[in-house]
């Protein structure tokens, strides 16, 4: 998104330099004209003065000067339509860079509501965990103290972490269950 601005921004320049140079073209060719309508005006001017010699030249100068003024109308007429082509295309431009813009806000947006997410979860499966383990404890305290009153003396009864119960002797080791304590177990 970054380099479509940055791009963007760049021929952006490009227009304004150019419509910057199209701009001061117009303007000489404006003075231009004006100093030529000047010059039509002084012959003319002379023409009511000088012989008719002088006024054949004189109007031979003004014919050409005519077809310079309207050869600057015609140059000052491409000159405005490139300029209004290139108004044009800026704005585009500028549309796109909006566009680019907000794709990019967006964008942002996203990432941090996935990044919220993912810290959200990891919040949960911690809290899971801890309220797992407290669960367990309970849960091994409340099955200890109710085998105590079945099982054989010294034996003690284990919740794994599979939820499944397991005797074991004064030694640390499994036992076997009766069948009376499987039964109860099985309740």
């Amino acid at each position: 998104f970054k380099s479509g601005i940055k791009i963007a921004n760049d021929e952006r320049k490009r227009f304004y330099d150019k419509l910057k140079n199209l701009k001061k073209e117009e303007l000489n060719l404006h003075s231009k004209q004006r100093s030529i309508l000047e010059e039509i005006k002084e012959i003319k001017s002379k023409l009511n003065e000088n012989d008719s010699e002088e006024v054949a030249n004189l109007v031979a100068k003004i014919n050409k000067l005519e077809e310079i003024h309207d050869q600057t109308n015609r140059d000052i007429g491409g000159l405005e339509r490139t300029i209004e082509e290139i108004i044009n295309e800026i704005h585009v431009k500028e549309k796109e860079q909006k566009k680019l813009s907000t794709l990019e806000n967006k964008a942002q947006t996203a990432q941090r509501r996935i990044e919220a997410c993912k810290t959200l979860t990891h919040t949960m499966e911690a809290l899971f965990k801890v309220r797992e383990k407290i669960v367990k404890q309970n849960l091994q305290e409340r099955i200890t103290e109710v085998y105590k009153q079945f099982l054989r003396k010294g034996y003690e009864i284990k919740l794994d972490d599979n939820y499944e119960l397991t005797v074991y002797n004064q030694n640390n080791s499994k036992v076997a269950m009766s069948q009376g304590e499987r039964q109860i177990t099985s309740l």
